[in-house]
C-alpha cells in the first residue's frame, strides 16, 4: 500500500520566555507544541502555540507517554483530536492557492503513471511531457502537490547529489566527468526552464558555503570531503577551501574555522516552484489527481 503525508507526530519544547513551573501547579507553561498529520481525523487545525497538557513528571501529554524528545504519536489508540496544533507551513504565507485537484474517481489509461506530486513527480513529469508532449502522463496524489517533504524544506536547488561517492564508485574517470559536469550544470538549466516556463519562484544563485563552525576537529573532515570531490571529478572552481578570516567575511557565523565554497548552490520559494510547476503541466495537458491515495500496484 502506498499512502501520503506525514507521520501524525507532535513535538514539544520549552518556551524562550517561560519555564514550567511545579509551585504554579500547571506543568504546562512555557510548552509551546507543532504537529505533523497524515490523519485529519486524528488532528484537526488548531492555533499555533496550543498549549497541550504536558505533565513534566510523568512525561506524558493528556496522559500518553512521549518519546525521548517529547513526541506523541498521534497514531496511538484513543489519542484525542485535539492534540495536534498544526502549523501551517510557513512558505504558504501569502502564496496564491491553486484550485483544488480533482480527484480520481475512473479508470484511465496512460502510458506513465506517477504516484507523488512533489519535486520529483513533477519535474518527471515535465521532463516526459516536454521530451514527448504525445506521451500519455498521471499524476496522482494522496494529498494536493507539495503536501510533504516539497513543501516544507529550506528551499536550496544544488549541483550536486547526495551518495555521489556510492554511486560513481565503480565508474571510470570519463563517467566521473560527464556527471559532474552535468550536475554543476543543473542551476543554469533550471534558470532555463524557468524562464521558459514564464514563472518566478523567488530563484537567487548566490553559491554556498558548507561551514566547519562547530569544532576545530570539523576542518580536517571538510578538507577530507574536499579531497574526495576532487576525486570525483570536480575542479576548484567547483569547490575550494576558504579559511577562517574568508568564511567569517561572507557568513557571520561564529567559532568559523573555514568553510568549502561553491557557486553551485541557489535558493528558491518551493511552495511557488511547486505551483508553477503544477500550473505548467496542467497547461500542458498532463492530468493531476489529488486526494487520490493509491492503495495497490
Amino acid at each position: 500500500m502506498i499512502t501520503g503525508g506525514t507521520a501524525g507526530i507532535i513535538w514539544w519544547h520549552p518556551s524562550r520566555s517561560k519555564k514550567p513551573s511545579r509551585q504554579r501547579g500547571n506543568p504546562t507553561d512555557g510548552m509551546i507544541f507543532t504537529a505533523r498529520r497524515s490523519h485529519p481525523e486524528l488532528a484537526p487545525a488548531a492555533p499555533k502555540g496550543a498549549v497541550l497538557g504536558y505533565d513534566a513528571r510523568s512525561k506524558s501529554v493528556n496522559g500518553l507517554e512521549t518519546g525521548d524528545h517529547g513526541e506523541v504519536n498521534l497514531g496511538l489508540s484513543g489519542a484525542p483530536f485535539f492534540m495536534a496544533t498544526m502549523s501551517p507551513c510557513l512558505w504558504l504565507d501569502g502564496v496564491d492557492e491553486l484550485p483544488p485537484l480533482p480527484v480520481l474517481e475512473q479508470d484511465i489509461h496512460c502510458e506513465t503513471a506517477i504516484v507523488g506530486a512533489g519535486f520529483t513527480g513533477l519535474w518527471t513529469a515535465y521532463w516526459l511531457n516536454r521530451l514527448n508532449p504525445g506521451h500519455r502522463t498521471v499524476i496522482v496524489d494522496a494529498e494536493q502537490p507539495g503536501f510533504g517533504a516539497s513543501g516544507r524544506n529550506g528551499g536550496w536547488v544544488m549541483g550536486h547529489l547526495e551518495g555521489l561517492s556510492h554511486l560513481l564508485k565503480d565508474a571510470n574517470q570519463e563517467q566521473r566527468d560527464a556527471t559532474c559536469q552535468l550536475l554543476t550544470g543543473l542551476l543554469s538549466q533550471f534558470a532555463d526552464v524557468l524562464n521558459q516556463e514564464h514563472f518566478d519562484c523567488d530563484f537567487q544563485h548566490g553559491g554556498g558555503l558548507y561551514s566547519a563552525c562547530r569544532f576545530p576537529a570539523q576542518v580536517k573532515a571538510a578538507q577530507r570531503e574536499l579531497e574526495q570531490l576532487r576525486r570525483l571529478g570536480f575542479s576548484t572552481d567547483d569547490y575550494h577551501w576558504l579559511a577562517a578570516d574568508s568564511a567569517v567575511h561572507k557568513v557571520r557565523a561564529r567559532h568559523t574555522f573555514g568553510a568549502i565554497a561553491t557557486p553551485h548552490v541557489g535558493v528558491i520559494h518551493p511552495v511557488k516552484l511547486l505551483r508553477g510547476l503544477t500550473r505548467v503541466l496542467l497547461a500542458r495537458g498532463v492530468a493531476i489527481f489529488g486526494n487520490s491515495q493509491v492503495t495497490q500496484q
